[in-house]
């Protein structure tokens, strides 16, 4: 979407569709600048956001109660729709970007410490569950 609200492109991504070709459109539209493109997503993380920043593109995150009430300025229906959600990110990180926070991926040191505590947790639980098993 551009700063005068119009949309330039518009494609509904699933999960078989190559993600790197719809990275390469976005660039040919911004003419290569990829910092000149933001993105708006809820989920602030896995590999859509990883794509992204590698790209050099700016990432932008939104809660999914602050998306709930920007839909509310264009539709009282409180139905969610891929397509609308899409254009209400749009349209508010363009109009409103001080309510976004700008997402930034964590270190592989980060990522590796997080994976070991989720494991060390898992186990723990096993450990528990286990030992209940015993008496």
């Amino acid at each position: 979407m551009q700063r005068a609200n119009c949309c330039l492109s518009a494609r509904l991504l699933t999960r078989c569709v190559r993600f790197e070709g719809v990275i390469e459109e976005v660039l040919a539209l911004a003419a290569g600048n990829a910092a000149s493109v933001g993105v708006a997503i809820e989920i602030p993380h896995g590999p859509v956001v990883q794509t992204l920043v590698d790209a050099g593109v700016k990432v932008f995150a939104l809660n999914p109660k602050q998306l709930d009430r920007f839909r509310d300025r264009f539709t009282v229906a409180g139905a969610k729709d891929d397509r609308r959600d899409a254009h209400v990110l749009a349209s508010a990180l363009r109009t409103d970007r001080h309510a976004f926070w700008p997402v930034s991926l964590d270190s592989a040191e980060w990522a590796q410490l997080r994976e070991e505590s989720r494991r060390y947790e898992e186990l723990r639980g096993d450990f528990t569950r286990l030992t209940n098993r015993l008496r």
